[in-house]
């Protein structure tokens, strides 16, 4: 799997082939853009308090660790996804 290290599309455009990969699996090391965001309507809690479109721009500020591409899909690494949010609650980050 490469990593991709342009900015990553916007997912909230429609793509048919977005709604085949809602939510990748944390056992297999990835999450999906819903449990990284939530999705209030599903009672799904967030990890990061913001909605898609600040999420995709603060990783092209490199502000959040950049997603993998598979396909059309955008997963990030579990591993990234906690080590970003420990160095948050060790204030790291402002």
């Amino acid at each position: 799997m490469a990593i991709n290290n342009s900015c990553p599309p916007d997912l909230s455009s429609g793509d048919t082939t977005q709604k085949t990969l809602r939510r990748a699996p944390a056992e297999m090391g990835l999450y999906g853009p819903e449990d990284i965001i939530g999705d209030a309507r599903k009672g799904k809690r967030d990890l990061l308090p913001l909605s898609k479109s600040a999420c995709f721009s603060d990783i092209c500020d490199g502000i959040y660790p950049k997603p993998v591409k598979l396909g059309h899909h955008s997963l990030w690494l579990v591993a990234d996804i906690h080590a970003f949010l420990h160095a948050v609650s060790l204030g790291e980050f402002a």
